[in-house]
């Protein structure tokens, strides 16, 4: 039995596009699997042995999503910090070191650290989980600890 998937609904919303994307290429990948085929002995085609990974790789890639899909626990990301702490959903303004960065608290599959998606399973995720506007929270990295305030949670 598969475990559910927590996910905002822009993160839904998302995973559903990209499932329609890749089975628009799913036929694509299809056709060019078939061409390399008809062009001859297949063990010694790199035409075809590509091809044929790369539309295996898509397939993969569909079946994920739709696992994800299927076993989905969506959050309304809209309601996200209504409460005023931190959940999965909510946008959060912090301090570290001087500097203000604003994260927004996602599910899993939608975590996109250079963009400041993160999850409450991350390091930064599980020391503010919980935690209101005005608190203060310790985050161990490797080599360093910083010091996080939390000024807003939305």
């Amino acid at each position: 039995m598969n475990e559910k998937v927590q996910l905002t609904q822009k993160g839904y919303e998302k995973l559903k596009k990209d499932l329609q994307k890749l089975t628009v290429k799913r036929d694509e990948l299809k056709g060019i699997v078939e061409e390399m085929r008809a062009r001859g002995d297949v063990s010694e085609n790199e035409g075809y042995t590509l091809s044929l990974e790369q539309y295996q790789v898509n397939e993969k890639r569909i079946a994920d999503i739709q696992v994800i899909l299927d076993t989905a626990d969506i959050v309304n990301d809209s309601k996200g910090g209504d409460s005023g702490v931190v959940e999965l959903g909510a946008e959060v303004e912090v301090d570290v070191d001087g500097s203000k960065v604003v994260y927004f608290i996602v599910g899993e599959s939608e975590s996109d650290p250079l963009n400041n998606k993160i999850t409450l399973k991350s390091p930064i995720g599980m020391a503010i989980a919980g935690k209101k506007a005005g608190a203060k929270v310790v985050v161990e990295l490797p080599r360093k600890k910083l010091e996080y305030k939390i000024l807003s949670v939305k």
